[in-house]
């Protein structure tokens, strides 16, 4: 399921930065992808590039920097 935003789809699934997880979530441990697995992404909170792999199901009006929808 996408959204579209200004005749963009952008996609529920967003990456976060560790930093940015441990802010929304303090002391809960993120699950997230083997590091073999990880491909630069934008932090959906602060824009940053992440290799994090952390992932989390978000609605991408409610992000500063959401993600596209990929095929």
């Amino acid at each position: 399921m996408a959204v579209e935003i200004d005749g963009k789809l952008y996609s529920w699934t967003q990456s976060i930065c560790a930093s940015c997880y441990d802010k929304r979530f303090p002391g809960r441990g993120a699950v997230a992808l083997k590091p073999e697995y990880c491909e630069p992404e934008q932090c959906c909170d602060c824009g940053e590039q992440t290799d994090a792999g952390i992932y989390m199901r978000q609605d991408p009006r409610t992000v500063n920097h959401p993600a596209l929808e990929t095929d």
